[in-house]
């Protein structure tokens, strides 16, 4: 996972059952150099960085196993180079949507409880006061969804892992809108996607990729846009290739493009996003693997393998 703390200093943080690494990039060299680890190994937890540039770290778990899932939460002080604990969520999640508001808090929707069921519960957290806040529970319990902030307020959820009365998995087909002067989710429809990512872009954001359905090879290529106007999605574009599991996309907002890579595809490609098209694809180095997390710096896109190896992307 990379994260901007600020316009110059970009850190990385990698958790697995056995590692927990913290590095920052030198903005001069760009080398790496290991800072302060997180407190203990985690997996599947989401980061936003704060106002000021703390990281919060939020959900995730011990291990892959529900029953290990934590309501543990940390925040790193980039300027001291320490974690300190922050308030507990109120509830141990794994697989949860997450978004930092356009007022500095931050929100954490959904996910999945210690028996695996998905939940509904909306928590928000305020950095100021290390609080948290239940706010209005989503209309459709899900794990797995994806979230990003709208400019004037509110946040966006999509997709993801639901289950039915038996306990049967399915796609969620349906988005929610929070408005947070009325602390209320309205739902709509939508092409169900889960295994995807949203892309934050002009006071909005995109989904790509992903599965909109269990069974392989059913990766989506279309690149959907939310219309905060007319609260609707529009196909904005169309990917080269399937990217159906997690891929990583990096936006370039002063070009326009998107660089997207991974997905269960060892490739790379550029969508531009002002003629909505892509760029036939080019395998990635072999010797490179596969891509978990990815950055624009400097106008490149930037990327890490699974092992922390470092490429960058020049479209």
């Amino acid at each position: 996972m990379l994260v901007r703390v600020s316009k110059r200093d970009v850190l990385a943080l990698a958790a697995s059952e056995t590692t927990r690494g913290l590095a920052r990039r030198d903005p001069e060299t760009g080398a790496w150099a290991p800072r302060a680890s997180l407190p203990q190994p985690r997996i599947a937890y989401d980061a936003v960085v704060l106002r000021g540039g703390d990281i919060l770290v939020v959900g995730g778990g011990e291990t892959s196993t529900y029953d290990r899932s934590t309501s543990e939460t940390w925040r790193y002080d980039p300027g001291r180079d320490t974690w300190d604990v922050a308030a507990p969520l109120p509830v141990a999640r794994l697989g949860q949507a997450t978004a930092r508001l356009a007022d500095g808090r931050v929100l954490v929707a959904g996910g999945v409880d210690a028996t695996g069921a998905p939940l509904s519960r909306v928590d928000v957290y305020d950095p100021i006061t290390d609080h948290w806040t239940q706010a209005a529970d989503l209309t459709h319990a899900r794990s797995g969804g994806v979230a990003f902030p709208l400019a004037r307020g509110g946040v966006i959820v999509h997709g993801g892992d639901g289950s039915d009365p038996s306990g049967r998995a399915f796609i969620v087909s349906r988005f929610e809108r929070w408005d947070p002067r009325r602390d209320r989710w309205r739902a709509g429809d939508v092409r169900g996607r889960h295994e995807h990512v949203a892309v934050a872009l002009a006071g909005t954001g995109l989904v790509i990729g992903g599965n909109g359905d269990y069974r392989e090879g059913w990766g989506i290529r279309e690149i959907e846009r939310f219309d905060a106007l007319a609260n609707a999605w529009t196909t904005m574009g169309q990917l080269h290739d399937e990217r159906s599991l997690g891929p990583v996309a990096v936006v370039l907002p002063t070009r326009r493009k998107i660089v997207v890579v991974g997905g269960l595809a060892e490739t790379v490609e550029v969508v531009d996003l002002r003629r909505g098209r892509s760029s036939p694809s080019v395998p990635l180095p072999p010797e490179f693997g596969t891509a978990v997390a990815g950055l624009a710096i400097d106008g490149r896109a930037f990327v890490v393998n699974i092992r922390g190896e470092a490429m960058s992307l020049e479209p």
